[in-house]
């Protein structure tokens, strides 16, 4: 019997996070340790991310700051703007009254996508009102007589809208049903009830009926060929849009009186589905496609076959399954394909300014200089691409908004360091006007909501707790949230239960450590979704346990109500260029010593050693997006961090691939580490690699390189290679795990524009081996990963069987077996057996066991018995 208790993140009573400076293994760049659905902490990428630029300069931006604009958006689309240029909602005439509608401003129609999309933007703005207003209409007007379905468009008589501003005839039903705006239906009405309560009767407001019949319906209405889901009932094909997996997860939990498990074979099948439909080459998706992924072409519109209006959804759509399921890490990778993609398009012919380095040239855009040109293609709409595009299609204007708030979502699926001026250009955009603002403008709320952390999952009776959310994305290996001590700290909770009304929200922060004053108590405040703000200001640099107490009082039943987030401050320091940005993934390595003497031997701190603090024993580590890079040492010995990264040199030696701190005694605390590296913007400098020898454990290759700037580069540059470089002709090179960084010698160093270099190199293969891992889970839920040396291999879920997965790899170092999403009582990780090059190691003899290993079920003791019962680990033998 396990002792632990049922709890988020394995802690009883509230939230555990770090007031830290660390980075171990992102959880978004393969599969979430702690997906949303578990974890219930929502990032705010906006503030992670986002500048508000103020005259010359800029300053970061703050979920207040966020919280008006979309306030501002919503009430400019939704309530108050202009309806001939701002609004896409519009009064109904007749009966019953107070009805509204969606209008589809460019094609002059009604259409269930818009009404579906306007719900789901009502439940999260937290908008009863507007929500029954739509719903009220969708029921009335577009729910077929027959009851089999809800007509995709709805016209008047002449074939138009009917509004207040434009009177007409009767509303008549359109054509049959589309599968995406029932889904949304379907998935708007369980968030409504959850956060509103239902009625009964089979009323407007009883959402969970509706709920559940819908459901019903987008079952029954031939509208799937097996588990996937068609464009109509009709139709042999499919839309890369229509797939929601994430959705259809949540369809599952929900339909329990289902005796199959249909929605979860839908989202199987429809992730499974992206990773053929997506582009070999672009990344992109088309509008429409085969049942294998091909794209499909239909006459009645010229963009089916290409990546256009509708694609622009699919990256939202594997994005939020990735951070709020995560059960498939094909899904990071495909994002990150789409966004390598747009990320490319830029102008060779510009040279960059300072504005580019702290807001980047996305979509071709050079912020500072040209600002307003986008290469895409022209023909047959400039709003679209082949999905095999051409990377350097005709110039047009700048991007469509759908699209950037699209690409911008991908944020919450990968952190490679090019992915936040996605963000920042989407934050600089004001809400749509004009002819093209319904879809611009219901995609625009969707990214300003998922970036915003408003975009939530309601699955439990709103109010009933706390419900505790903070706004990082940075996660320790057991899935931990971070924050750094100086950075401003926020979270959320929710509001009192439909029907009554906050007296007093508040929070209080005390530290363990006696002379530390405790903060507060300081209030929360109210935001335009109905949730609540809790600001810490940063704290003075400390070194401790801190619990932040957060109350609530309400007027009416639930009265008095009590959370707590519980934390550790330790500060560490940064990566950055020496422009000052953070050098995202910048490998730093902790040395230490037992004396203060410059010339003593220095010994790099071993991986998973105790001296580290259990929340990272990565060494080497990585930064995170900002240069975020910490441990939690022993005191009482001297310290000496040493960082490098692809593509950049020591700014005082540039014959030197590192820099290096001073050695540090960690007796107090060590803070404010800021290590800089010169990282050369080389525009759009070539790369290309190609062996011309091998022999099976080495071989030689070329590297040619190409300038297609329009301005000479002193070139400095980066490539991944397999093995190990011995012999460098014609540049001087560094070599760290896979990643080669090679400049140029006195004599080649310099590349004019339109120029090109040969340089050659040969390198030994390190041996492959197989690494084979015999385990089970408790569940069938609980996930895994396979490290070597600190290097992620794989990462899977087990199943309730033994089960034997095989993986083959030249990394050497030691070779751990991880359990990284715990969550309650009923999981547990059983390690049978790993085989290392042939030889076996059962788990039971091995002497490395976390403290979350342990016979009796007690996550504070190690145990050899190949139980995992918390997150933690079993450490098999180094391999060399």
């Amino acid at each position: 019997m396990k002792s632990k208790p049922l709890c988020r993140n394995g802690y009883s009573g509230g939230i555990l996070f770090l007031f830290i400076l660390a980075f171990n293994l992102s959880s978004y760049a393969g599969v979430n340790p702690t997906p949303i659905y578990e974890s219930h902490n929502y990032r705010m990428v906006f503030t992670e991310q986002a500048l508000e630029f103020v005259g010359e300069g800029f300053t970061e931006v703050t979920p207040q700051m966020v919280d008006q604009k979309i306030g501002a958006a919503y009430e400019q689309l939704f309530i108050n703007g202009s309806a001939t240029n701002e609004r896409i909602v519009f009064d109904a005439v007749g009966g019953p009254a107070g009805l509204k509608f969606v209008k589809d401003i460019g094609s002059d129609d009604i259409r269930s996508e818009g009404m579906s999309y306007g719900m789901m933007i009502a439940v999260m703005m937290d908008d009863q009102a507007m929500f029954n207003a739509l719903w009220g209409f969708v029921r009335n007007y577009m729910y077929h007589p027959n009851g089999t379905h809800y007509s995709w468009s709805l016209q008047d008589a002449t074939g138009y809208p009917v509004s207040s501003e434009n009177p007409g005839g009767d509303f008549h039903y359109g054509e049959g049903p589309a599968p995406d705006a029932e889904e949304f239906f379907a998935m708007a009405l369980i968030f409504a009830h959850y956060r509103w309560g239902s009625a009964g009767g089979q009323a407007i407001a009883d959402y969970q009926y509706w709920a559940t019949h819908t459901l019903g319906l987008l079952r029954s209405n031939t509208l799937w060929n097996g588990s996937m889901v068609r464009f109509t009932p009709s139709a042999g094909f499919t839309d890369p849009s229509y797939h929601l997996p994430a959705f259809y997860e949540l369809f599952q939990n929900w339909d329990d009186g289902i005796s199959d498990n249909f929605w979860q074979n839908a989202a199987n099948t429809s992730r499974s589905y992206f990773v053929n439909a997506a582009d070999e080459t672009t990344g992109l998706f088309p509008e429409y496609s085969e049942q294998n992924g091909d794209p499909h072409f239909e006459s009645y519109n010229e963009l089916s076959s290409h990546s256009a209006f509708d694609s622009y959804r699919v990256i939202q759509n594997m994005a939020m399954d990735h951070a709020w399921i995560s059960k498939d890490n094909r899904m990071s990778t495909l994002v990150r394909g789409v966004m390598d993609f747009y990320n490319e398009l830029s102008d060779p012919d510009v040279t960059p300014t300072f504005w580019d380095f702290q807001y980047g040239a996305v979509y071709g855009l050079q912020v500072g200089t040209t600002g307003d040109e986008f290469y895409r293609t022209t023909t047959p709409n400039p709003n679209s691409f082949p999905a095999n595009a051409n990377p350097w299609p005709d110039r047009a204007d700048s991007p469509v908004l759908g699209l950037a708030a699209m690409n911008a979502v991908g944020a919450l699926a990968i952190d490679d360091e090019h992915v936040k001026y996605f963000v920042r250009h989407l934050w600089d955009q004001d809400p749509p006007v004009g002819g093209g603002r319904y879809y611009d403008g219901l995609l625009y709320l969707f990214g300003y909501l998922h970036l915003a952390g408003y975009y939530r999952m309601y699955f439990e009776a709103e109010g009933t707790t706390l419900d505790l959310s903070m706004d990082t994305g940075r996660v320790t290996n057991q899935g931990t949230p971070i924050i750094h001590w100086r950075d401003p700290a926020y979270f959320t909770g929710a509001g009192c239960p439909q029907g009554e009304n906050i007296v007093s929200y508040q929070w209080e922060m005390d530290f363990h450590t006696a002379g530390y004053p405790s903060i507060g108590p300081e209030p929360l405040t109210l935001l335009e979704n109905g949730r609540w703000l809790g600001s810490i200001d940063p704290v003075f640099e400390s070194h401790d346990d801190f619990t932040i107490y957060v109350t609530r009082v309400c007027d009416g039943a639930s009265g008095t109500r009590e959370d707590q987030i519980s934390g550790f401050v330790d500060p560490s320091g940064y990566v950055k260029d020496t422009f000052g940005n953070g050098v995202s993934g910048a490998k730093v390595v902790l040395w230490q010593t037992n004396t203060s003497d410059i010339n003593s031997t220095l010994i790099q701190v071993p991986q998973d050693s105790t001296q580290m603090a259990v929340y990272n024993r990565n060494n080497p580590d990585y930064t995170s997006t900002t240069g975020h890079f910490g441990w939690d040492v022993s005191p009482n010995h001297w310290y000496k961090v040493v960082a490098s990264a692809a593509g950049c040199v020591n700014p005082d030696d540039h014959s030197d691939y590192e820099v290096e701190t001073p050695l540090m005694f960690v007796g107090p605390e060590i803070t404010d580490l800021d290590l800089r590296l010169y990282c050369p913007y080389q525009g759009k400098l070539s790369v290309k690699v190609e062996t011309y020898m091998d022999w099976g454990y080495g071989y030689c290759a070329q590297v040619d390189l190409h300038n297609s700037n329009s301005w000479a580069l002193d070139w400095l540059t980066s490539f991944d290679t397999e093995g190990e470089v011995y012999i460098f002709w014609g540049a001087d090179y560094n070599q760290s795990d896979r990643k080669v960084t090679i400049q140029g010698l006195e004599s080649n160093n310099e590349l004019g524009p339109n120029e090109g270099l040969s340089i050659n190199f040969c390198a030994t293969r390190n041996p492959e081996y197989d690494i084979s891992v015999r385990a089970r889970g408790t569940s069938g839920s609980e996930m895994v990963r396979l490290t070597v040396g600190g290097q992620t291999i794989a990462q899977w879920t087990l199943s309730s069987n033994f089960t034997t997965r095989t993986y083959s790899t030249e990394l050497s170092g030691g070779i751990n077996i991880e359990y990284v999403n715990d969550y309650g009582y009923y999981r547990d990780v059983v390690v049978d057996y790993v085989e290392i090059g042939g030889i076996r190691h059962q788990a039971e003899t091995q002497s490395q066991y976390s403290g979350s290993a342990s016979g009796s079920g007690n996550c504070s003791n190690g145990q050899n018995d190949g139980w995992i019962h918390c997150n933690g680990y079993i450490g098999f033998s180094a391999f060399k």
